[in-house]
Formats: structure tokens, C-alpha cells, sequence
């Protein structure tokens, strides 16, 4: 998994939109399997993508040989600021009614993403209370499609937990109802250093998926 996260502009976001369907490309490349990506709701200058490969090396040879080839020609250069990326592996997918990563991110218009930076000896509890809580509350959650929990290829100790919505509707119902019973069981403050959220209107015309 690819998180990627850009400042951009107001008087960029068009530019930058646009360029962003060109990454519809991806489609055809070897081993891909589904971006998507919006604006986030708290910042609407913030411009998020999540991307999903088969393996670390079919996104390494991505790197290699297309990428820049695809960026050099989409317009975007240079009409965004400061940028983040970072690189995840699959931990394990939290199942809903979609039934692949894939659907989920093609059906999806809202997407949160938990970003976790957990105490070293509390790793092994933080995924126990995932597998244990949250893996089935939000995976029986109505209009939650699926997602996925992803440990950092660098940073070991930082996990995301990304989900994917039909729309925020079932998310903002999912916040209001189930989220407060769940947090108060696995008592996430006492595993992580750091935790933050984003929230995600999906742009349609920068989502891919694998052809």
C-alpha cells in the first residue's frame, strides 16, 4: 500500500485534479490493483491517494520503469507543495460487503484512514484488539465496503487502517453509534504514541483499478 498525501494550492487544484486522471494508466500496469483518492475533509488543500499493489516488487518495478514516465507528462509538477510518502505492507483485510480491495475502492466516496504510531511493547496488543474489536465491528458496520490494516515498510511501528465507505453517510451513522462502544473496549490511547485521522471525499475521476 501507497499513502501519499500533497499540499495543494487553491489556485492548483484543478490543475492538479487533472493531472491526477492521468494516473488512469495505472491500469494496465503489471501487478497493480486499485488508487483512489479525494480531498481531505478537514483541509480541502490536502490532497490524499491510496494505492494498492500485489507485491512489493510488481510496485518496485512500477518505480522503475513507468512512473516517471506517467508524472513527466500528467501536468502536476509543480502544482503542489509539500508532499508525503510512504510505503505499507498488508497485515490483514477488514472484510465488508465489497468483496475484494478492489471493489471497495472502485465503489467507494468516502474513504477514513487511521494513522497509528504504536508503543513499541504494545504492538502485539494493538493487533489483538484489531483482529479481537475492531476488525468485526466495523466489518459488520451497513455501508463500510472493506479495508485494510497495514504496517510501515520503514517505520515498523506505524500502522494505518484504511476503510472504505459508500458514502459518508454510513460513516458519520458508524461514528455516532458503534465507534464509541468499540473505542471504550480497546482503549486505543494506551497502545499508540500518536493517533490521528483522515477523512476522505473521494474525487470519481481519480479513482483506477486494475483492468
Amino acid at each position: 500500500m501507497k499513502f501519499i498525501t500533497c499540499v495543494v494550492p487553491r489556485e492548483n487544484r484543478s490543475r492538479f485534479s487533472i493531472g491526477q486522471e492521468a494516473w488512469a494508466a495505472l491500469a494496465d500496469v503489471d501487478g497493480f490493483v486499485a488508487q483512489t483518492g479525494g480531498w481531505s475533509c478537514g483541509d480541502d488543500n490536502l490532497a490524499v491517494i491510496v494505492a494498492f499493489w500485489e507485491s512489493a516488487d510488481a510496485y518496485e518495478s512500477f518505480v522503475q520503469e513507468v512512473h516517471d514516465v506517467i508524472f513527466e507528462s500528467n501536468g502536476q509538477e509543480g502544482s503542489f507543495g509539500e508532499t508525503s510518502v510512504a510505503l505499507f505492507e498488508d497485515v490483514f483485510d477488514v472484510p465488508g460487503s465489497s468483496s475484494s480491495i478492489r471493489e471497495a475502492a472502485l465503489l467507494g466516496d468516502f474513504v477514513r484512514i487511521a494513522d497509528c504510531h504504536i508503543e513499541r511493547d504494545r504492538v502485539d496488543h494493538f493487533l489483538d484488539v484489531q483482529e479481537t474489536f475492531w476488525k468485526q465491528g466495523i466489518g459488520e458496520t451497513a455501508g463500510m465496503l472493506g479495508g485494510v490494516l497495514a504496517r510501515g515498510r520503514d517505520d515498523r511501528l506505524r500502522y494505518l487502517v484504511s476503510t472504505f465507505w459508500k458514502s459518508e453517510d454510513p460513516h458519520t451513522r458508524y461514528r455516532k453509534g458503534v465507534f464509541s462502544s468499540l473505542r471504550e473496549r480497546a482503549v486505543p490511547d494506551s497502545d499508540c504514541l500518536s493517533l490521528s485521522g483522515t477523512l476522505v471525499h473521494v474525487v470519481p475521476s481519480w479513482r483506477v483499478v486494475s483492468e
